[in-house]
This record gives structure tokens, sequence and C-alpha cells, in this order.
């Protein structure tokens, strides 16, 4: 059984709106890599890894409770998802990545 790991998606320091439905509405940098494993040439794991920034008053707009229970939306550089943070740069995926155009980005205002 052989094991390979491709890149389905990568961005790298993207810029973002991060945002929640009440009243957080931050621009951020992301980065952002989608590797899928293949075993024996056959797609398997499929998973995502990445990074968030937030710089000045930005940082200190993402208070403790948004890490632990609101889930947020970060659209921007070709993508939009919600997430949960769980620390400062550290976060959990809650739904799929979505290809979008900025246009048609669903951004809680």
């Amino acid at each position: 059984m052989r094991k390979k790991t491709r890149s389905i998606r990568k961005r790298a320091d993207e810029s973002a709106r991060l945002s929640n439905r009440v009243r957080l509405n931050v621009n951020v940098h992301f980065d952002l890599g989608e590797p899928q494993n293949l075993v024996d040439g056959i797609p398997d794991l499929k998973f995502r890894v990445g990074s968030l920034r937030s710089q000045g008053k930005a940082a200190s707009r993402i208070s403790p409770p948004s890490r632990s229970r609101t889930a947020l939306t970060v659209a921007g550089g070709g993508i939009q998802t919600s997430l949960r943070l769980s620390g400062p740069s550290a976060f959990t995926f809650m739904s799929v990545v979505k290809e979008i155009h900025i246009h048609k980005a669903d951004i809680p205002v």
C-alpha cells in the first residue's frame, strides 16, 4: 500500500473579512491548505489546515467569548466558510469551504 499526498487547494496570505451576525466585522489575513491522501492512487482522506492573523485593533475585537462559542464567517481570497476560533490564530472549520466571487459572498452585516 503506497500513500501519497496531493494538494487540492492552497491560499497564502489572503485578505478576508471575519464576521458574525451580531457585532464582529474585522479584516484578517489567512493561509489555507487542503491536502488529500491518496492510497494506491485512490483518493482517501481530505483535510484542511490553516492559520488566521489579525492586526492592531482587529485583534482586540476578537474576544475570548467569540473564540469559544460563536461560529464566524470568513470570506475573501475567493472562498467562504464558517469556523470557530479556539485561540488567537487557531480555528476549527464548521462548514465546507465554498469557492465564491466577492459580489456573491454571503457576508453577515
